[in-house]
């Protein structure tokens, strides 16, 4: 697995997308959205967790790590939120990195507060630990 902010040098939102729908083991959210790093890995765990158990809303694991972590249950909404931009968190349950020039940066530093409402946020779900 793999976690990591990122900066792309030339955003391709249209490949971008192309490439998420195509690969379901990877997913990208705006830096904007971020809570967190507990927050994220939070998020990741439970979307295992729901496959794991057959609680999973969503059949792909990318769309199920976005409604994990934003708290939502409906496909729709989570995909009209997580609009992409240059900085983003990168989310790969397999390994696998991203095909598109971008360079590592440093996750925002975020209120302990924030990043508790936030993963609370994700308690919409009830999956047993």
């Amino acid at each position: 697995m793999i976690v990591k902010a990122v900066q792309f040098k030339k955003l391709d939102e249209q490949k971008l997308i192309e490439f998420l729908s195509k690969n379901d083991s990877v997913q990208l959210v705006p830096l904007k959205h971020y809570c967190g790093l507990r927050h994220v890995l939070h998020s990741v765990n439970q979307t295992l967790k729901a496959f794991s158990q057959g609680k999973n809303i969503s059949k792909k694991k990318n769309v199920e790590f976005l409604l994990r972590f934003y708290g939502e249950t409906q496909i729709k909404k989570v995909l009209k939120k997580n609009v992409l931009s240059d900085e983003c968190i990168f989310v790969s349950f397999d390994g696998s990195e991203l095909p598109f020039e971008f360079k590592e940066i440093e996750f925002p530093k975020v209120d302990s507060e924030i990043e508790k409402k936030a993963m609370e946020k994700t308690g919409v779900f009830s999956l047993s630990i």
